[in-house]
């Protein structure tokens, strides 16, 4: 096989990486905005995060896929839609159940789904997984590629420490602010400045804004 766009290879260095995580990250959540107009005719807050509009699901699944790609590039499409296919499926019941093991909340359920498993994931969004990981590899990623390769990344060391910095202050201000709430779900009153602060400005009725599906167990 040629070394062309279509079957060159993502260099998996952690600059890379992290660019590939955020920018599925970002267009999880507008996929899934998308997906709630046309479904629902609703507007509504698709994010993961407080701060920035990103889901980190969407990230690591991107990730994944990416490593995927790297890995069996040279498969047929057919065993790629399979593997992306488990793989994404399992990534979806992992992340679900540690989401209810840290914070005791749950954002997304196959309760209805005769093809659930165990409520965390489903067969027909694993095929949403498998389909969704072919588009990216065979459509997305090579111009994925070239970007990184256009940017180098790798030499924009500063940049890249800059955003990573913000995600991560995202990632944990967003979950104290969920776990603020489960005490509060559990009538656990403040007991410092900063529970006080989320109660004031982070209340039940501005979460049920930011994460409109969330429920706590």
């Amino acid at each position: 096989m040629g070394k062309n766009k279509l079957c060159k290879k993502m260099n998996l260095n952690l600059y890379n990486l992290f660019w590939i995580f955020l920018i599925g990250s970002y267009f999880g959540v507008l996929m899934e905005v998308i997906w709630s107009v046309i479904r629902y005719g609703t507007l509504e807050s698709r994010t993961a995060l407080i701060i920035e509009p990103l889901n980190p699901v969407y990230g690591f699944g991107v990730i994944l896929v990416t490593i995927i790609s790297n890995k069996f590039r040279n498969k047929n499409t057919a065993f790629i839609f399979i593997i992306s296919m488990v793989l994404g499926a399992t990534l979806e019941f992992i992340l679900s159940f540690l989401q209810e093991m840290i914070f005791g909340s749950v954002s997304w359920t196959y309760d209805s789904d005769s093809l659930g498993i165990f409520h965390r994931t489903s067969l027909i969004y694993s095929v949403y997984w498998g389909i969704l990981s072919v588009l990216y590899i065979k459509l997305i990623e090579p111009k994925v590629i070239m970007l990184l390769e256009i940017l180098n990344i790798s030499e924009l060391k500063k940049i890249t420490i800059i955003f990573a910095i913000m995600v991560t202050v995202d990632i944990l201000f967003s979950s104290m602010v969920v776990l603020r709430k489960n005490e509060r779900v559990n009538n656990i009153p403040a007991s410092n400045k900063l529970d006080t602060f989320f109660d004031t400005y982070y209340n039940d009725e501005v979460i049920s804004k930011i994460y409109p599906h969330m429920y706590f167990t």
